[in-house]
């Protein structure tokens, strides 16, 4: 009888050490443990977590923030969503190191720019990390929002990034490592969705007889639309002297904010000029003030 109240004691204390570690559970904590998981199938990684930040941000914040030679991905799940990874060269270079080298040394010299190669060893890292923290995070209130991530696709020029992520509010972890014994310093950010994706919710059958009837309507009808991405004044003996192949310069902006037009000039709807299945695409945007 009292090995069997012991044993029965001992289960309520381990019960009670796993409840409390569990309310203990925070994102900082659940990825300062995920990082280090993952970091120890690394040789000379020498992984530790030194600075952690709880931000909001808007993708063209995070595109106007990157670092010279930062490395940016998007990231997705299955649920729908698209979040950015951005992780700075001192981070990159030292996953390369030891991912290459089996040691982290100094840094020297000035950063590369990153390429696709350096961005599938970053990927399969953050990778490993992102799916111990889904085990990990499972008790946070936040769990839905946060967990099922993976890296993505590479964007090469940050500046494109709201052409490839929707603009909407993000909740960003920014955090700090040490590698290599101190030898080198680096940081990842990784912004996610503050909101969940809209559920689509199936329309009724005479709703749908109704749309399908309305498309067979509209696709019908025959409506012509130009794009514009800018307007020029070229003096009159410039444009005389165009040949095939010349180039005309064109605003970097101008990419962001596409005029649709009707055949009278009017102004229809603004987009942001971006490419869907290897066609050239607009993405319209809701109007604004004076549109």
């Amino acid at each position: 009888m009292a090995d069997q109240a012991a044993n029965i004691l001992r289960r309520k204390a381990r019960s009670s050490r796993a409840a409390s570690s569990a309310a203990r559970i925070t994102p900082e904590s659940a990825l300062k443990l995920a990082f280090g998981r993952a970091g120890r199938g690394l040789a000379g990684l020498g992984l530790r977590m030194v600075g952690f930040a709880d931000e909001r941000s808007t993708v063209a914040g995070l595109a106007g923030a990157v670092p010279e030679a930062g490395l940016v991905t998007t990231l997705r799940r299955a649920s729908g969503g698209t979040g950015v990874l951005i992780v700075d060269p001192g981070m990159t270079a030292a996953l390369i190191e030891s991912e290459t080298m089996g040691r982290v040394g100094r840094a020297t010299g000035a950063p590369r720019p990153p390429t696709r190669i350096d961005a599938l060893i970053v990927g399969a890292f953050v990778d490993a990390a992102l799916a111990e923290f889904d085990g990990l995070a499972e008790s946070l209130s936040i769990a839905a929002a946060v967990t099922g991530w993976r890296v993505g696709e590479m964007i090469a020029d940050p500046a494109t990034m709201p052409l490839v992520v929707e603009d909407v509010a993000m909740r960003s972890f920014r955090i700090g490592f040490d590698f290599g014994d101190g030898a080198r310093s680096g940081t990842a950010q990784i912004a996610l969705p503050l909101a969940p994706p809209r559920p689509v919710v199936a329309p009724d059958a005479a709703a749908e007889g109704l749309a399908r009837d309305l498309e067979r309507r509209v696709m019908a009808a025959q409506a012509e639309v130009r794009a514009v991405l800018a307007r020029l004044s070229l003096p009159l003996d410039e444009v005389t002297a165009w040949q095939p192949g010349g180039l005309l310069p064109l605003p970097r902006e101008s990419l962001l904010s596409v005029r649709l037009e009707d055949i009278d000039g009017a102004l229809l709807a603004r987009g942001k000029l971006g490419r869907v299945n290897g066609n050239r695409a607009l993405r319209l945007l809701p109007p604004v003030g004076g549109d």
